[in-house]
Order: structure tokens, then sequence, then C-alpha cells
């Protein structure tokens, strides 16, 4: 072909319409976002229809109803977010499926199946999800353009968040941790299924616990590693020992009631406001497990301490 003709052939092919593509796509969009509304609506009308209609009762019932149905909204607008965005696509696919099993995975006919810690571990999927997203977020549309004033305050919002994340729910704890250097000193079986874990450290004072407060326990066996236990301490710290007791409720707290002393302990906390200071009410009636139970008599006895103080 000589080259004439090939610059012919050239000239001759048809240029694409981006104006009329553009339009097209636009006229999609613009169907999907007005169906977001129907598609919401019929969300909130089977939970209204399930019985949402009673949950309304009280102020706590209705702020619970109002939040389920938000939940229920921005569930729907999340899903419908790949339809109408083509940049990042497989990310965003990516973070609506696992979006997807964390909200299916707490459906209560399918969270009994689940032990605690296989839940939890699903959950902690959300982070996944929010960080797979943050491409697709960046690459669509005018407000997050390249060098713009919204794009890095977005961006560094998300580091605040994901910062405090990391800050206070791994650093503090593992630098608590290793300063604190706590080990399981003893086993003491109170009654059948329930045994108190004696600890030791050093400096637990510092860590101004008081009664009714809890910590997040892992302790560091082949079996016990990888799954920590929310559970209040059952004495009153010293400044080099601590107390809790377990009682057999399943295989989590049948393991850790197994532990040999010497085993290295990692915790975060102290949690909770169930303490003196968050009282609101002079008398008060506590029914629960051993847990909550060691929490009551604890907050009565930090009580005590501080008026003989």
């Amino acid at each position: 072909m000589t080259v004439g003709r090939l610059a012919e052939s050239r000239l001759s092919t048809p240029v694409p319409d981006h104006v009329a593509l553009y339009l097209r796509r636009a006229r999609v969009a613009d169907l999907l976002v007005i169906s977001l509304w129907p598609s919401s609506a019929v969300a909130v009308g089977l939970f209204l229809v399930a019985g949402g209609t009673a949950r309304f009762a009280s102020i706590a019932d209705a702020v619970t109803s109002v939040g389920i149905m938000i939940g229920l909204v921005g569930t729907n607008l999340v899903l419908s977010m790949p339809l109408l965005a083509i940049p990042d696509m497989p990310l965003a696919i990516m973070g609506i499926a696992l979006l997807t099993v964390v909200v299916v995975s707490s459906l209560a006919t399918l969270r009994r199946r689940f032990s605690y810690e296989t839940w939890h571990l699903i959950h902690l999927m959300s982070y996944v999800a929010v960080l797979v997203s943050i491409p697709h977020q960046l690459s669509i549309g005018s407000v997050f353009s390249p060098l713009s004033f919204e794009r890095a305050h977005w961006v560094v919002l998300y580091l605040l968040a994901f910062g405090a994340i990391f800050t206070h729910r791994f650093l503090e704890p593992l630098l608590s941790s290793i300063r604190h250097n706590l080990r399981v000193d003893r086993m003491v079986v109170e009654a059948p299924g329930v045994v108190s874990i004696h600890l030791r450290g050093h400096r637990l004072r510092f860590l101004h616990s008081s009664g009714g407060q809890f910590f997040v326990w892992r302790f560091w066996t082949l079996g016990t590693w990888w799954h920590s236990h929310p559970i209040s301490l059952s004495s009153m710290a010293t400044d080099t020992t601590m107390r809790i007791t377990v009682r057999d409720l399943g295989e989590g707290s049948r393991s850790i009631s197994a532990v040999r002393p010497g085993t290295r302990v990692w915790f975060e906390g102290p949690l909770g406001v169930f303490t003196d200071a968050g009282r609101t009410a002079k008398n008060s009636s506590v029914g629960g497990a051993t847990y909550t139970t060691d929490a009551y008599l604890l907050s009565v006895r930090s009580a005590i301490d501080k008026a003989h103080i």
C-alpha cells in the first residue's frame, strides 16, 4: 500500500464522537441514580414490614430503628457504586464484596453459627474494604482532583482515622504490654469450671485501673495467641499483681483456663465505664455471669476504698 493510500485510509476512519459517548453515559448514570431512591425505599419498607414499625416504643428503640434504616440505605448506596464507576472497578467490587460479607455475617441467624473469634476476624475485613475503596474515591469526579485542597483534606482524614486505629488498637497495647511485662503467675480452681488466673507484672498501678473496668487479654501460647478475650478484673490490682476469673463457657474460655505459669500476656485497657465514676443511680441491681458479677463487686470495692482514703 502506498503512502498516499495509507494516509487516505486513516483519514477515512470514523472518529469516535466523544460528546455523544459522554452524553449516553451520563444518561445511564442519571437513570441509575434515580433508581437508588426506590431501591432505598424498598430496603426501608422491608424492615418496617418485618416488624420495624413496632420498634419505636421508646426513645432508645426509635434511635436504634433509625440507625438500622440509615444502615440499610447506606448499604444500598454502597452496593450500587460499582454500577456508577468505571475507574478502579476491581478494587471497588472487592470493597463491596468484603462489606457484603461483613453485613451478612452480622445477621442474627448466621451470627450464632460463628465463634466469637471467627466473627471478629470477619469484621476486621471492613478495614480492608475501606482501604481498597480509596483509589476508587480519588479517581472519580472532579471533587478530588489531583493537587486540590479537597483531595489533600480527604487523604489527611484517612491518615488520621487509620493512624488513630493503629495507635490505640496496636501500638499502645504493644508498648504497654512490653512496659509492664505481664505474665501468668499461677492458676487457682475456684469451683468446677471456674478458674482464677493470677498475673504478675511491673508498675501495674500506673494503668489506673478501677473496679468495673475490663481488659482485652491475649495469652501467648500456641493455641491462644491468635484470639483475645475481654474479661473484667476479679480483684483490685496492686503494683505487681492482677487477677481475672474465667468460667468455662466454651472453647475460648476453656483454652485460657489451661495456660501454664510463665505465659506472657499482652493486654489492651483498661476499658469500660462500669465504675463508681459512671454511677447515675443510688441503687442498682445486677444479674449476670461471672465477669459481670466480679465487675460490679469491684466497682463497689473501689468506692469503699476511695471513701476510706
